[in-house]
């Protein structure tokens, strides 16, 4: 794997503050294992901070990952537009 995307990464954009806090519902196995399939598939870069004893491991977002934002912005519109049709399919079905 070539080192200098993820080089670049890690100098442009900050560490991800302890994912766990914003996903307070999701348990630690499944945070883990998402975060380890991420950064298999190049999606993020985990780092270990020796300078922090509680929680060491740090994880920063991709240019890989980062090429999503369209897609995820068109995601996001879509969702606004149509969620209530969602809704009323899912009530319908019951």
């Amino acid at each position: 794997m070539d080192a200098a995307p993820a080089q670049r990464a890690r100098k442009r954009r900050p560490p991800i503050p302890r994912p766990s806090e914003r996903l307070a519902n999701i348990s630690h196995k499944v945070l883990t294992d998402t975060l380890r399939r991420a950064e298999e598939d190049g999606l993020v870069i985990r780092t270990v901070d020796p300078k922090r004893i509680e929680t060491a491991t740090l994880y920063q977002l991709t240019d890989l990952s980062y090429s999503l934002d369209a897609a995820l912005a068109a995601l996001a519109s879509w969702t606004s537009r149509n969620w209530d049709k969602v809704e009323a399919a899912r009530h319908s079905w019951n």
